[in-house]
Parts: C-alpha cells; structure tokens; sequence
C-alpha cells in the first residue's frame, strides 16, 4: 500500500512537471509572438509617418522633379536653419 502511493505520488509529480513545461512553453511562445506583433506596429507606424512627411515635403517644396541626392542636398541646405528656429512647441 505504502509503495501504491509512492507510485501514485510519483505520476502526480511527473503530470505536475509536464504541465509546467507547456505552460512554460506557451509562455515563451506568447512573449515571442507579443514582441513580434509589438516590431510589426512600430514599423507600420514608421511607415505611415515617413510617408506622410515625404507627401507634405513634396506638397510644400515642389521635389516631384529632383533625385533623391538633390533633395538631399537641398534639405542639408536648410536643416540647420529650420533646427535652430524651431518654435518651442514643436520641440520634443
């Protein structure tokens, strides 16, 4: 009797531990996905504000015509300018 619930207690610990480990296991798996979905929002906000800001600086300087290295150029032109006026209340 005694060695029954040794035996029993035994394949209790062993259910017990197999648990763990796919609870474990789930847990990695949600933490990866969380991270990847968290990268996945990041870059498509990027994007959305990357191309905003290229539509508002081709609506405001007329670059439809110029390749990427003069608008570069023409951007390097006034960077220094537009960073050193900025109105406080765009300054983050």
């Amino acid at each position: 009797m005694d060695n029954k619930n040794k035996n029993h207690e035994n394949n209790e610990i062993q259910k017990i531990k197999k648990q763990i480990e796919r609870l474990d296991h789930q847990a990695t798996e949600i933490r990866r996905s969380l991270k990847s979905k968290t990268k996945y929002e990041y870059r498509k906000q990027r994007t959305r504000r990357l191309v905003e800001t290229g539509a508002l600086v081709e609506k405001y300087f007329k670059l439809e015509n110029l390749s990427i290295s003069e608008r570069e150029e023409l951007f390097k032109m006034f960077a220094t300018f537009v960073n050193a006026n900025k109105p406080n209340h765009l300054k983050k």
